[in-house]
């Protein structure tokens, strides 16, 4: 493709295999090869990054990098821990955007929960269902939150602990109160029509599924792990101590039966992602990077 295009510039996603096999294809072109910028989004950095089989050809293929991208500060400290990069060799950290014109409130969330004070609370999740999003935490503080209001998880996604909703759902007798709505390549509208977006994750290195959500003017709960809190800050959500499911089912509570804080705080959801992740701003940063890069040539 390089040859046939004579492209000037790669800007490969994730360290294995696309990295290193861009490295290769680098030297197969030897003096005509492309400019290299590489992003790296999380699971290259931490898992593969601390696995010794992955980790020395994760390590070379970052460092033979014109540029390194991430999406977070916390993912950019991992980098630096994880592959032992150099502290000061240049990682910008440019985070992730959302189209704020598609992930747009119909009504914000906190105003339309005023209007109808008497429905049932919608709490939705957003994921692939892999063992690091906590699956069984979404059933626990749903089942907490179920002690004081009416309320409903909604799940957009499947994965392979789809399993362990249903059995915890079961063991906790919300079954009822569960749709598991599976995979949905537009899931806009579920959005829109919930109240709170929960987030239990192990670790989040930036949280885009939680950018969707306040794109949409509803409110983020999770824990405070990894990025999230860079994304999650205060007055848009909440964030609770790691793995503490009754904490965070409490600030659930606390918020939607604050009718005017759970408006505020969807309104201010709305405007976080209009001022810091809209989609523009982030491609001119990267064009901004493609362009430095290739004064090095």
């Amino acid at each position: 493709m390089a040859r046939a295009h004579g492209l000037d510039l790669l800007h490969v996603h994730y360290a294995v295999p696309h990295a290193s096999s861009a490295y290769l294809a680098r030297q197969v072109l030897g003096r005509s090869a492309p400019r290299l910028v590489v992003s790296l989004h999380g699971t290259d950095v931490t898992p593969l990054g601390a696995d010794p089989a992955y980790r020395s050809v994760t390590a070379f293929a970052v460092a033979s990098a014109d540029a390194v991208v991430v999406p977070s500060a916390y993912l950019r400290g991992k980098l630096h821990a994880c592959l032992d990069v150099a502290a000061g060799a240049p990682v910008e950290v440019i985070p992730n955007f959302v189209d704020t014109a598609r992930f747009a409130p119909a009504v914000p969330a906190g105003e339309r929960r005023a209007r109808d004070a008497q429905a049932a609370v919608r709490l939705i999740h957003v994921s692939n269902l892999r063992p690091v999003k906590r699956a069984a935490d979404l059933v626990e503080i749903l089942a907490r939150v179920r002690r004081d209001l009416d309320a409903r998880l909604v799940i957009v996604g499947d994965g392979p602990d789809r399993g362990v909703v249903e059995e915890r759902a079961a063991a906790l007798g919300v079954t009822a109160h569960v749709e598991l709505l599976g995979k949905r390549a537009d899931f806009v509208e579920e959005l829109r029509r919930a109240d709170a977006f929960l987030l239990p994750s192990e670790v989040e290195s930036f949280g885009v599924a939680a950018l969707e959500a306040l794109s949409t003017g509803v409110p983020v709960f999770g824990y405070r792990v990894g990025g999230l809190p860079e994304v999650v800050v205060e007055g848009v959500g909440r964030l609770a101590p790691p793995f503490e499911a009754d904490a965070l089912a409490d600030a659930v509570v606390e918020t939607l039966t604050a009718p005017s804080v759970h408006a505020t705080m969807g309104r201010a959801a709305r405007a976080r992602v209009l001022a810091h992740y809209r989609r523009e701003p982030a491609i001119d940063r990267y064009l901004a990077t493609f362009h430095r890069v290739l004064e090095l040539a």
